[in-house]
């Protein structure tokens, strides 16, 4: 039985429904059985630019791609090099987006999208980002919940770098980290200023705890109680509250492991340290 329960969310921005425009986020989450019975979780979340005419198109490659080579990756152990695996992975994503853009059409370009996406093992994660966005873990030591990275913007407030960016390898951020993450967390950039302190640059602990902790209390392989709780996730992203902070597209994916004593993490855990990682690209 898989120690991961899981839920998740993406849901148009009602900007985009105003304008008749489709939702251009686009996410996979999945658990995958290695061999010695181990779980690896793969998380994954695109944001396709809204000024691409293909961008949920570009969205939706890049994060099969991504999901299909983290699936597939080696075990993460300490000696794993973060920015050879994170090459590789921007480079199958982008291999995928050309081979998209000529079976369209269109200009590469034209499936602009940010890229994050997260793979965690029994007692080592890897964690990738080109763009804005967050990728958020709790790690078993003290426990802590931190950032992997800061989000990336442009010059300007909405602008940010994607997959197909020219500089994409430049901008990519990527990280190892040796702790046994309990918590996990990845958002779109519709989301960062309700889930992230700005001032402080972590996340914010009151947005994360009650998420966390609805998930942590399913039982593990209940498919029928994931669906259920996701489905109400994407109610509350849907939910005037949320709408009145922001109008771009939403998504939300969480997962929260079962500890080897069969408990799950306390529902407020500490912040504020920084992750703990050794190799960064």
């Amino acid at each position: 039985m898989s120690a991961w329960r899981t839920a998740s969310a993406v849901v148009i921005g009602s900007d985009h429904g105003r304008m008749g425009l489709p939702c251009q986020d686009r996410a996979v989450v999945r658990v995958v059985e290695l061999q010695d019975a181990l779980d690896r979780l793969v998380m994954v979340a695109c944001d396709g630019a809204g000024s691409a005419s293909h961008a949920e198109l570009g969205a939706e490659v890049a994060s099969q791609a991504a999901a299909a080579f983290l699936a597939a990756m080696a075990p993460i152990t300490d000696t794993t090099d973060a920015g050879a695996a994170g090459a590789s992975l921007l480079g199958r994503v982008r291999d995928a987006l050309t081979v998209a853009a000529a079976e369209a059409g269109v200009p590469f370009k034209m499936l602009a999208t940010t890229l994050l996406a997260v793979a965690v093992d029994r007692d080592h994660a890897l964690a990738f980002q080109v763009g804005d966005g967050a990728i958020v873990l709790t790690t078993e030591r003290e426990p802590r919940t931190s950032l992997a990275f800061w989000p990336v913007k442009g010059a300007h407030a909405n602008e940010t770098w994607f997959a197909t960016s020219d500089n994409a390898f430049a901008q990519l951020q990527g990280a190892r980290i040796d702790a046994t993450a309990l918590e996990v967390a990845v958002l779109t950039d519709g989301l960062e200023h309700l889930a992230l302190d700005f001032a402080a640059k972590v996340p914010h602990a009151a947005f994360f705890g009650p998420f966390f902790a609805a998930v942590g209390e399913l039982s593990p392989g209940d498919l029928a109680a994931s669906a259920a709780l996701s489905a109400e996730l994407e109610a509350f992203l849907a939910s005037p509250r949320v709408l009145a902070e922001t109008g771009d597209d939403k998504t939300l994916l969480l997962a929260v492991r079962t500890r080897r004593d069969g408990a799950s993490l306390p529902a407020e855990p500490s912040q504020d340290a920084p992750a703990e990682t050794s190799t960064a690209v």
